[in-house]
């Protein structure tokens, strides 16, 4: 965890780093550029939340972690902001709903899904849902996996926001996973950084899609 109360002290164990540093990439900078790629660039916040005026009591906040499944047409849900470019001509696959405090996926791409925490480690990988689309036209798996980030399905924050990479895919026949580093910024008396460092795993014949937090 990194934190941001002590700018003195700060600066002086910069100061002490620095020759070290120099050294360490004088001897192994390209290394270290290599290791530390960066396929695409996310920064998710919580002026972007879908769930953003939903979560107001902790009865709320617990209903929020379920998503339900509905056929979204004259429904009484209405297209996220900032999620329109995951529509498709007037169908959009994910809905807010104003009067009941909710959001919703679409019925013929998504079983009810369970939003996955990837701030905290786990010994298993947890279950998001099923994608329902298996011949994968609306959404190719990066697209999938990318939606579930940027529609904060994966929420990779607690407070404020997240910054981080898509670092590696794998992409074969039968999965597909993404793997992503980064950090994320809370507040408990001062400005705090916690590493994040999960995966998005999408198994290609079922349709399941899991979160994987190292």
């Amino acid at each position: 965890m990194a934190l941001k109360c002590y700018p003195v002290y700060s600066a002086v164990l910069c100061f002490l780093m620095f020759p070290f540093l120099l050294s360490v990439y004088a001897e192994g900078g390209e290394n270290m550029m290599k290791e530390n790629k960066c396929i695409k660039k996310y920064q998710i916040s919580r002026d972007k939340n879908p769930w953003r005026g939903f979560t107001s009591s902790y009865k709320e906040e617990e209903e929020s972690k379920k998503i339900n499944s509905v056929s979204l047409k004259n429904s009484g849900y209405q297209p996220v902001t900032g999620l329109e470019k995951y529509s498709k001509g007037d169908a959009f696959i994910i809905g807010r709903n104003e009067k009941l405090h909710r959001i919703a996926v679409e019925s013929s791409l998504f079983s009810e899904l369970k939003r996955g925490d990837a701030t905290r480690k786990s010994g298993e990988r947890f279950l998001i849902g099923k994608y329902r689309d298996l011949s994968f036209k609306y959404f190719k798996a990066p697209e999938l996996a990318e939606f579930l980030i940027e529609s904060q399905i994966v929420n990779t924050y607690w407070h404020v926001e997240a910054d981080f990479c898509l670092v590696e895919e794998i992409n074969s026949d039968l999965l597909y996973t993404a793997k992503y580093h980064g950090k994320h910024i809370y507040y408990t008396n001062c400005e705090n950084e916690d590493p994040l460092d999960f995966s998005i795993i999408i198994e290609k014949k079922t349709g399941k899609m899991f979160l994987d937090v190292k």
